[in-house]
């Protein structure tokens, strides 16, 4: 449950490259500077929103982690108690 709320919360939010020909242009048509200033800061736009969603997904991991192992040493304790 855990995994699968997480999986739906968000996803990564990367620089789309016909954002760049849509404007100016086109990409292409931008000096190598510009370009490189342009994709910066589209690229920084979601930087923080990317960051903070990778932190998340980290932590549902570990959660999930220990509530596997928590269900491993319940199992373990069943199956020793049973014998």
């Amino acid at each position: 449950m855990l995994g699968t709320v997480s999986q739906v919360r968000g996803e990564l939010k990367v620089v789309d490259l016909r954002h760049f020909s849509d404007e100016a242009g086109g990409w292409q048509a931008l000096p190598k500077a510009k370009f490189k200033e342009w994709v910066v800061f589209y690229a920084s736009n979601h930087l923080a929103q990317n960051i903070q969603l990778v932190n998340k997904k980290g932590q549902a991991a570990v959660w999930l982690t220990a509530l596997f192992l928590a269900e491993a040493a319940c199992m373990l304790v069943w199956l020793l108690t049973s014998l």
